[in-house]
């Protein structure tokens, strides 16, 4: 499988299952060869899903907050939402990424 391929197969796989779980308010930005995938809460609170394979390897970096990666004290109590679902996303790139292997 080609390095973009993975990385397509991780974010509509990522994509469709947050429909699955409910979460509609996302979108996908494409930098060079990584996918950031942002994942809407509210007004100035996302969840971050950076994607990029290269070879074998792909790197997934999360980031929390608003465009610049920060938090507002009125989001510090959606963190745990935040948090929750960062753990869902995560097994399932972990578990596609094992199948692409």
């Amino acid at each position: 499988m080609s390095n973009q391929n993975l990385t397509d197969k991780v974010i509509q796989q990522v994509t469709q299952r947050l429909i699955e779980w409910g979460f509609t308010n996302h979108h996908t930005e494409e930098y060079g060869r990584e996918k950031v995938l942002i994942i809407e809460f509210k007004e100035d609170l996302a969840l971050y899903v950076s994607v990029a394979c290269e070879g074998n390897e792909c790197s997934v970096d999360y980031a929390i907050g608003d465009e610049n990666f920060t938090i507002r004290p009125e989001h510090v109590n959606e963190l745990p939402s935040v948090i929750e679902l960062l753990r869902k996303v995560n097994d399932e790139i972990m578990r596609v990424l094992r199948q692409g292997q």
